[in-house]
């Protein structure tokens, strides 16, 4: 993540940035998925934005700045909620596999030896 982030500086500091859409596309062609999911372009955007407003390019308290890292947040929170439910729901779903598995090798005569 971090070559793309980079990636992303040097075509803003040399003035070649038409928009992230852009570095994605020429990530992609230099590294196939170099970017694979939505919430990892997301990700590269909020790295450079902050970077931005660190090094003074534009004030942290910027509304639209703003706007962004709130609506980051609700995303990451609610992206950690559904894979935390899709693990849980996995683990379920195991556990129920492995109590399948033990029974089918349990003789059928077994419970009248015992």
């Amino acid at each position: 993540m971090l070559s793309r982030v980079e990636m992303m500086l040097e075509r803003v500091l040399a003035h070649r940035f038409q928009s992230g859409a852009a570095v994605v596309r020429a990530m992609r062609r230099s590294r196939a998925g170099a970017v694979q999911k939505p919430i990892q372009f997301l990700f590269m955007h909020y790295v450079v934005l902050d970077l931005f407003c660190k090094e003074g390019v534009f004030s942290s308290e910027n509304s639209l700045m703003t706007s962004f890292r709130e609506s980051y947040e609700s995303l990451i929170t609610k992206a950690e909620q559904l894979r935390r439910k899709r693990e849980a729901n996995n683990a379920l779903k195991g556990k129920r596999r492995t109590k399948v598995e033990k029974t089918e090798h349990v003789p059928p005569n077994l419970s009248l030896h015992l």
